[in-house]
């Protein structure tokens, strides 16, 4: 009696389970009434349909993904990626102009610190064996469309001068809030980032006119982040890239670009738990007299078997400029056959 009740109790839940199935892109079963066609079938053709009803739950736990769709938009997991990119970029264009102006430790004698935007390079200790100083940022100043807060700790770990081949200075990042004026979003940092000076000279002097430099300068820059997003999501990020300083004329030309194989320039999690892969797939290019924004590039951002492509250098429209400056960039991602595509205004 017991397994007579159990058989019943299954073959109510497969019809159960079979409206749900119906409702599913998949449609596996037309109706429900295959299961229960006959109310007067003998207990043998009962039993019969054990087979289907343990088929029909291994499919539902198969499907089980059809009662739930992945409304996950990776757009956005590629628009994040973009601005930490390049939120990090200028706490590291801070940090190497820093080290190239304190004579213990960039090795030259001319020139004084220069100012930062809306930073201030305290607890100096660059004469010292440890050279190292700290950056103190005010958390109230625009700088070119964003603000920030809290402490970047920068200091000489590699080689004896920074404007050295094959120096190193270790960035820590601690509790650093950047905030992007136009929408009002924040990124808090907390991390190491290590940047090596390839190929020796300092960058600083090929970025300002009276530097008397042209490049190239090369610093490649790898570290481990956690970003902490508005509202307490977090992204992990792991990266490998390289930005090229180069002067022709009046104009700096500034690449970003990997020495990897395949392009991979950076590795994480995003801020919905899933892995992601970064690939540079042509170098992004930014000059001087379009305020460092980039003007060209292709990014692809790969999360599991997905991908999201960024370009960078488009006008409000989304295409491609040939010439002056760009909007901002596009990102075009693919999913479970739909494309979504929007452009985003630089920072």
């Amino acid at each position: 009696f017991v397994w007579f009740v159990e058989i019943l109790a299954i073959i109510y839940v497969v019809k159960s389970i079979s409206v749900k199935i119906n409702r599913c892109p998949l449609n596996l079963y037309k109706t429900e009434a295959s299961t229960t066609k006959h109310k007067n079938n003998t207990m043998k053709k009962k039993l019969f349909l054990l087979p289907s009803i343990m088929t029909a739950t291994i499919l539902l736990l198969m499907f089980s993904s059809c009662k739930k769709a992945d409304t996950t938009d990776d757009s956005i997991s590629a628009e994040d990626q973009t601005n930490v990119s390049n939120a990090l970029n200028s706490i590291s264009d801070d940090a190497t102009t820093a080290a190239g102006k304190i004579s213990g430790i960039s090795g030259k004698t001319d020139g004084i610190i220069v100012s930062l935007c809306g930073g201030t390079v305290t607890n100096t200790s660059y004469d010292s064996i440890d050279k190292q100083f700290t950056i103190t940022y005010d958390g109230t100043t625009n700088c070119e469309g964003i603000t920030r807060s809290g402490t970047v700790t920068v200091a000489l770990t590699g080689g004896q001068h920074w404007r050295d081949q094959g120096a190193v200075i270790t960035l820590t990042l601690n509790n650093l809030i950047i905030t992007r004026n136009l929408t009002g979003v924040q990124y808090t940092f907390n991390g190491i980032h290590t940047i090596t000076n390839e190929t020796g000279g300092l960058a600083w002097q090929v970025v300002d006119p009276m530097g008397g430099a042209n490049g190239p300068v090369a610093h490649r820059h790898t570290g481990n982040m956690q970003i902490t997003f508005d509202g307490g999501a977090q992204r992990t990020w792991t990266f490998d890239r390289t930005r090229t300083f180069v002067r022709s004329g009046n104009v700096v030309t500034v690449t970003l670009s990997t020495e990897n194989s395949g392009g991979i320039s950076s590795s994480g999690t995003n801020r919905n738990g899933n892995t992601f892969t970064n690939s540079i797939s042509t170098p992004i290019v930014a000059t001087s007299n379009c305020l460092y924004k980039p003007i060209s590039g292709l990014f692809v951002h790969q999360i599991n078997n997905r991908t999201a492509q960024i370009l960078f250098g488009v006008d409000a429209s989304g295409n491609q400029v040939t010439n002056g400056c760009a909007y901002g960039f596009k990102i075009t991602a693919s999913k479970n056959g739909r494309t979504i595509s929007r452009t985003v205004a630089y920072w």
